[in-house]
C-alpha cells in the first residue's frame, strides 16, 4: 500500500537520500520508475548496461530541472497545487521558485493501474490562470525524457500513461 511505502520507503524522515533495492524477483528497473518516482526516491540501478540505459534519461532530466534545489510537494499534501483523476493517478512535484522570474515545476505522474492505460486528468493550480499576473499565461509544458509538448488549456493537462507508467512532466 502506498501508506507502507511512505512510512517504509522513502527516507526522508531520517533526512538521508537513499536509493530503493527492489530489482530481482522478475522486476525491472523501469518497473519501479511509476512508484519510486513519484515518492521522491530512485531506484538503484544494477551494473548492467540495461539498466543504467533506463535510469540514465531519469537522472538526466532530474539534473536538468535541478531538483536538488526545489521544493518537493508529494501527492499525499500537494492539492493545492495539483488535482489529478481518474484516482488510480497521482502526482507529486518539485517546484523552482525564482526569484522576479517564473516558477517552475517537474511533475511526477504515475498510472498506479497495473491493467489500464489511462489519461491522467491534471488542473494545474500552481500555474495563475490571469494572463497578466504570472507563469500561467505563457507556460509550456513537455516530456522531460522524451520532449514531447504536451497541451495545455489554461490550468488543465492530459498527460497519457501506461499501466504502472509515470511521466515527468516540465512545466516552464
Amino acid at each position: 500500500p502506498l501508506a507502507a511505502i511512505r512510512a517504509e520507503f522513502i527516507g526522508s524522515n531520517f533526512g538521508i537520500p537513499l536509493d530503493f533495492l527492489g530489482l530481482g524477483a522478475g522486476w525491472r528497473i523501469d518497473d519501479l520508475f511509476y512508484l519510486t518516482l513519484l515518492h521522491g526516491v530512485l531506484p538503484r540501478p544494477a551494473t548492467s548496461g540495461t539498466d543504467l540505459e533506463a535510469i540514465s534519461p531519469i537522472w538526466e532530466a532530474l539534473s536538468r530541472f535541478g531538483v536538488g534545489q526545489a521544493e518537493w510537494h508529494p501527492y499525499w499534501r500537494n492539492q493545492q497545487l495539483v488535482e489529478v483523476t481518474p484516482a488510480t493517478v497521482k502526482a507529486s512535484l518539485y517546484l523552482r521558485r525564482a526569484g522576479a522570474g517564473p516558477a517552475r515545476a517537474l511533475l511526477i505522474v504515475s498510472n498506479l493501474s497495473t491493467r489500464q492505460e489511462t489519461t491522467a486528468q491534471l488542473t494545474l493550480h500552481l500555474l495563475d490562470p490571469e494572463p497578466t499576473a504570472g507563469p500561467g499565461a505563457a507556460a509550456v509544458c513537455h516530456d522531460a525524457v522524451s520532449h514531447e509538448r504536451l497541451a495545455l488549456e489554461g490550468i488543465r493537462l492530459q498527460v497519457p500513461l501506461q499501466p504502472m507508467g509515470a511521466r515527468l512532466v516540465v512545466i516552464e
